[in-house]
């Protein structure tokens, strides 16, 4: 099956797509944030059917058929579940606000962030004319506007950063006791959606990711539970309760990155340093293999600082400054190549 996208008012040509699997990138919340530093007001568009707005290439119509009871029905526009539609949705919408840097958009939901409220309604303005000359309709109903603080992706969004949605935390505390391994297998993944606002993540799950360690997907069998593991259970809640605001990347701040392992878990923090005060950018969590649990501290505290540079997307061409507890690390410069083991 193929789609075609059409532009009535601009005269192009149907464009057919392939039905093979498209590569076209989905946006993540973190691609919008690093362009947010010194945005304060905030506008949420919605989209009516925004699917529809791809008309799906005629040779393809039959391929939607679905039986009714009243008949057989095809699609004659992109509709849901249709391999792709992500894809050639979010490559057309970003066609239609390339040229809006004040527009952030994820399928059919469009951020506006600008730095005061005059500026905002210039903003509003323009991609309204946008949208309207490619023929798009928003849904008033859903949308927010002139907001300084706003509710996007699942994540709370104000001037001083990004943060977990507080409802959605409630919800998460509230979670009773998973008494399978598949319905702890679901409160780790519903927790680790967070996992960037929570210091020491790892550390904190591994206990409870080892009951789950080696189980079939979607295992129904009963999970036993212990003093150990039902303390660390509570722990994970609390982590989340007391989860960081995260900072939005302020170019011209300079960088630290405070890295720790344990026998378990390495850990990073990156930061970003501006007018005498340290804002965490993310956390970065990660549990140690059995073979990384074998290093000697020195080797595990380099590991922590090689897999912090996890963060490559705001370092890569910057100077930063490394913390760590482990001295020995310092000298790790001073010696010369042919002393070090070839993992270091």
């Amino acid at each position: 099956m193929s789609f075609c996208r059409c532009n009535a008012s601009a005269g192009t040509h149907p464009i057919p797509i392939s039905f093979l699997p498209d590569r076209y990138p989905i946006p993540h919340i973190h691609d919008f944030t690093h362009f947010l530093h010194g945005k304060s007001v905030f506008s949420k568009i919605d989209l009516v059917k925004a699917y529809h707005e791809i008309p799906i290439f005629p040779a393809d119509v039959p391929k939607t058929a679905v039986i009714t009871p009243l008949g057989l029905y095809e699609y004659k526009y992109m509709c849901f579940g249709l391999r792709n539609a992500a894809q050639t949705f979010q490559r057309y919408i970003d066609s239609v606000i390339r040229d809006l840097d004040f527009c952030y958009a994820y399928l059919d939901d469009i951020l506006v962030a600008s730095p005061d409220e005059d500026s905002h309604k210039r903003d509003l303005e323009s991609l309204f004319q946008c949208l309207s000359k490619n023929g798009i309709v928003i849904n008033p109903d859903k949308c927010v506007y002139g907001q300084t603080q706003l509710s996007y992706l699942g994540f709370h969004m104000s001037a001083a950063g990004l943060k977990p949605l507080p409802e959605k935390v409630e919800t998460i505390l509230n979670c009773p006791l998973p008494d399978t391994v598949d319905k702890l297998r679901r409160f780790l993944a519903i927790v680790n959606f967070y996992h960037r606002f929570i210091k020491n993540a790892s550390a904190v799950q591994a206990p409870l990711f080892d009951l789950v360690k080696s189980k079939k997907r979607k295992d129904k069998s009963r999970i036993e539970w212990n003093e150990s593991t039902l303390q660390r259970f509570e722990d994970c809640k609390q982590a989340l309760s007391n989860a960081a605001l995260l900072a939005f990347y302020d170019p011209s701040a300079s960088l630290s990155l405070y890295t720790d392992a344990s026998d378990i878990a390495i850990g990073a923090v990156l930061q970003q340093n501006s007018c005498r005060q340290s804002k965490p950018l993310a956390f970065f969590p990660r549990k140690l293999s059995d073979s990384e649990k074998n290093y000697s501290t020195f080797d595990r505290e380099l590991l922590a600082i090689y897999l912090a540079i996890h963060f490559r997307h705001m370092l890569e061409g910057r100077e930063f400054t490394v913390f760590t507890d482990h001295r020995p690390l310092v000298y790790l410069s001073h010696k010369s190549g042919d002393k070090h083991y070839p993992r270091q």
